[in-house]
């Protein structure tokens, strides 16, 4: 009856915990959006652009190229095309609004994974310091009953040489 009523109090201190963790590890919608906010924020002040580096003749044929798959020229862009003295040309341009919505939506979903994962993997460290804190009190428990075992077992020893020393 009291190993029942212990392991139905175990259950029940469980149960409490999982929801209690649950709830500390539940998905906080604010803080995805401010995280995805962020990363579209860096994306767009770094990734928006990309350079293209080759010798002048191949620079412009893969500007005229870049230009017909949707990339654009763009004069405000600092040193958006730099010759260097060795004929080689690098020229910057800017993404096409269709590869930027990708490469957006991409972030958004790897950010938004990465958050889910960090929560996951809290939650798992948690449960796994319960299991170690469950093991190790199991494990004290075990040694605690093999030392009153052997002390029991010397005592009816002695009991027992002592009995038979005097009979």
């Amino acid at each position: 009856m009291a190993k029942k009523t212990a392991q139905s109090a175990a259950e029940s201190d469980l149960k409490a915990f999982m929801t209690e963790a649950a709830t500390r590890y539940k998905p906080d919608a604010a803080v995805l959006a401010a995280r995805i906010d962020t990363a579209v924020q860096r994306y767009t002040a770094t990734s928006t652009t990309q350079r293209f580096n080759a010798a002048a003749p191949l620079a412009i044929q893969q500007l005229q190229e870049r230009i017909l798959e949707g990339w654009r020229y763009d004069i405000g862009i600092p040193q958006s095309v730099y010759v260097a003295g060795t004929g080689n040309m690098s020229i910057t341009l800017r993404k096409p609004a269709e590869l930027v919505e990708r490469e957006i939506a991409g972030l958004k979903r790897q950010v938004e994974e990465g958050y889910h994962n960090e929560l996951a993997a809290a939650m798992e460290r948690e449960v796994d310091k319960l299991v170690q804190d469950a093991a190790n009190e199991a494990q004290r428990r075990a040694e605690e009953a093999a030392a009153a075992e052997r002390d029991a077992m010397r005592q009816r020893l002695r009991d027992m040489l002592l009995t038979g020393a005097t009979v």
